[in-house]
């Protein structure tokens, strides 16, 4: 395996109708992960606002991590979502992450 395909670390995070809080989800991921060794695979979960546009524009952004977006093309649930993100995922260990900032990124630093 080549090591550009391998990551200490992969952020699955299961999004529906987030819009309200991606943007702050994005500048967290990057103030508290923003390293060539971990992974975010962001599963839009069929999303009926204008979270798939700001998901699309945050790929634009500059950033260290992997940035992966899955679309899909209904509203599954958070667990297919998961599961879709963990299918594709390519980390050592596996962090699961709420768009909505319930829990708090800066919370889950201790893995490195």
């Amino acid at each position: 395996m080549h090591q550009e395909n391998k990551f200490n670390l992969s952020i699955i995070i299961p999004v529906f109708n987030e819009e309200n809080y991606i943007k702050r989800l994005f500048l967290d991921l990057k103030k508290y992960f923003n390293e060539k060794n971990v992974e975010v695979i962001i599963i839009n979960d069929g999303s009926n606002d204008d979270s798939d546009k700001i998901l699309e524009e945050l790929k634009k952004d500059s950033h260290e991590f992997k940035y992966d977006l899955i679309n899909l093309s209904k509203n599954y649930g958070k667990g297919y979502a998961v599961r879709q993100g963990a299918k594709k995922s390519k980390g050592d260990f596996i962090l699961l992450q709420d768009a909505d900032l319930e829990l708090d990124l800066k919370d889950s630093t201790a893995y490195s």
